[in-house]
């Protein structure tokens, strides 16, 4: 065999399936990934570049499913992403909005009165629950502790950055919605928070 033809032997179907696992994997690389079910899943989507390269569009399904997965999860793991979002702000940022947006829609958008005020209801006794005043207690007691003061330091300059980079439309959404649960607060005869 001449060396001509053992270069076309050996070489061209190497640099053929290279070409093809190369596309392949370009292809891969510009699909979609996959929508989130466990919180393992939700912190790898936010890590993929496959996720970060999808428009703000794109991502809103992911966001949605994000914020209706967060109403079944277990408190543990309740907890697990809320940790995530608070040591990632910029994801905990899109998640916020999303989720603004998502209970503006269903509060105001998609009920009647009498549905919007039965999920108000249920917010508020989430809120006024033994576990809600305990948790306020804890944050007013950390409040003046060095590593609580930090931490509400922290907390002020993402809400000033938010205001000032954040979506304006989710702002608005957010603002409404808690207009509506003061309504309902007082509607009830309840203290404004």
């Amino acid at each position: 065999m001449t060396k001509k033809k053992l270069m076309l032997v050996v070489v061209c179907p190497a640099l053929a399936i290279t070409a093809l696992a190369l596309g392949g994997y370009q292809a891969w690389k510009m699909t979609p990934p996959p929508m989130p079910e466990t919180v393992d899943d939700v912190e790898a989507l936010f890590a993929s570049s496959r996720y970060q390269r999808l428009s703000n569009m794109e991502q809103r399904p992911y966001l949605e499913h994000i914020n209706e997965m967060w109403g079944r999860l277990e408190k543990e793991e309740r907890k697990r992403l809320g940790k995530f979002f608070h040591e990632n702000p910029e994801t905990g940022q899109d998640a916020m909005e999303q989720g603004l947006r998502t209970m503006y829609r269903t509060m105001v958008l998609d009920q009647d009165k009498a549905a919007r005020n039965a999920m108000l209801d249920m917010i508020i006794a989430q809120m006024d629950s033994a576990e809600g005043r305990r948790r306020r207690q804890e944050d007013q007691a950390n409040r003046n502790t060095p590593e609580g003061q930090k931490r509400e330091e922290e907390g002020r300059r993402r809400m000033l950055q938010w205001l000032d980079q954040g979506d304006p439309q989710a702002m608005g959404y957010g603002s409404e919605f808690f207009k509506l649960l003061q309504e309902r607060r007082k509607e009830r005869g309840l203290p404004p928070f």
